[in-house]
Order: structure tokens, then sequence, then C-alpha cells
């Protein structure tokens, strides 16, 4: 973080490590596969806890969403996230052929809401073709007021007062395009 890819050296990274450089490369056998490992890690810690819950037909969607868009805003409002996200970025606008899988990490297709998106469709509650593009929207929703703007510099991080207005402008957006019938 402190250097950027480019800026750190194996050499760096054993002496901050405290051991020798062939002990690195024991583990790595590239600087390239010991920054895709350490991204993958990092971000696999940080959106461990923003996983989709379960869904629950006996509670209503706007509360289920609202719960876990609050999640999401957490975890992109966090400096670890924003740290991690702006060194993706310029390593992958730096070097647009290195391996780092940046859609995977910060598109959270793996985040589990396509499933809920599924099961919400199956108990009838909402019309959606496609789930995976369902929650991708929702992310992006989300994403427009309470990541991309503080990932780039360009405002505060949110307020309680507008985190309220963009989780519920978000949920009642979604739920209006998707409620069924």
């Amino acid at each position: 973080m402190t250097h950027g890819y480019d800026g750190t050296s194996m050499d760096r990274i054993a002496s901050v490590a405290a051991v020798s450089k062939r002990t690195v490369y024991n583990h790595f056998t590239t600087k390239e596969a010991l920054f895709q490992e350490i991204t993958e890690a990092q971000f696999g810690v940080l959106v461990q806890g923003s996983k989709a819950p379960a869904y629950d037909s006996s509670r209503a969607l706007d509360d289920q969403l609202a719960d876990y868009a609050h999640q999401l805003v957490a975890l992109f409002s966090s400096e670890s996230y924003l740290n991690g996200a702006r060194l993706l970025l310029m390593e992958r606008l730096r070097a647009p052929e290195r391996e780092v899988n940046i859609e995977e990490l910060l598109t959270h297709r793996e985040s589990g809401l396509d499933a809920w998106i599924a099961a919400a469709v199956a108990d009838g509650k909402l019309a959606v073709q496609h789930p995976l593009m369902a929650a991708q929207q929702f992310f992006a929703l989300l994403k427009a007021f309470a990541l991309w703007p503080q990932l780039f510099g360009t405002q505060s991080p949110l307020s309680g007062d507008q985190i309220e207005q963009v989780v519920d402008s978000a949920v009642k957006l979604f739920l209006h395009g998707y409620a069924a019938g």
C-alpha cells in the first residue's frame, strides 16, 4: 500500500517481513503471484462480512434489503476497503495485462445477493429474470454514492443522514423496479 506495486521489490518485502529473500521466493515464485495472493486475501477478509443474509419470507423485503445495504455501505466506507480498492484500480490502470481480478473483487459477484433475489422470486415477491444482473444493479445504486465519490476523493464520507437517504432510495428504487405483479 505504501509504495504501490512498481515501487515494491521482493527485497523490500523480505526486509519488512523479517525473512530472507529466498524464503519469500519459496512461497511466491514471482512478485506478481505475491500481489495476487495478497489482493485476494485482503479483499476476501473484507468482503466476508458482506455476504447477503439468507432470504426470510417472514420479513418485509425492504427491511431485509435495508439491513444488507447498511452492511455494504459500512464496508465501502472502511479505510481498508477504500485503500485496497485504490491500489487495485491504480495497478489495473497502470498495467491492464496484470492478473488483477478487480471485477470479481469490487462487484461482489459472490455476495449471495443473487440467491436472495432468486428466493424472493420463488416466493412470489419479486419479478426478476436475471438475479445476478439485478444484484449488480443494487450494488451500483449504493456504490454511486457510498463508494465511487470517496474512492476518487471527490466527496467526504457520508454522514448518518446521507447513509439513510442512500439506503432508503436504493431499496425503494430496486423494489419499485422488481416488485412482483
